[in-house]
């Protein structure tokens, strides 16, 4: 399983505190999401405010999802990057599964 993760309203931190307070938040973030892991898990910073955080062994009925949605690590992140931005439409602070939207579809 693949997650995005990306800080909701991290630009106003760097803003108001400045760069050096923005990076240490961000290193105590990766400190937090690596404390976490388990086994085979791993996670990284890929720019900004987002990590991205690959979940490894079985988790359930979501476990049969990459081969559904992706073929590619490059598609699986840009699945999970469209995740995260619907989550941020509907208000932020949450998570959402990606689903692919049809064509024609609003």
């Amino acid at each position: 399983m693949l997650l995005f993760i990306a800080l909701d309203d991290f630009k106003p931190v760097n803003d108001r505190f400045g760069h050096g307070v923005g990076d240490q938040l961000l290193q105590a973030v990766a400190q937090r999401l690596r404390q976490r892991l388990h086994g085979g898990d791993r996670v990284g910073r890929i720019g900004g405010d987002e990590f991205v955080a690959m979940l490894g062994g079985p988790v359930g009925a979501e476990e049969a999802l990459l081969p559904l949605h992706a073929a590619e690590e490059s598609t699986l992140i840009h699945c999970a990057d469209q995740a995260m931005y619907q989550a941020k439409a509907q208000g932020r602070n949450q998570a959402v599964l990606y689903a692919p939207v049809s064509p024609g579809a609003s």
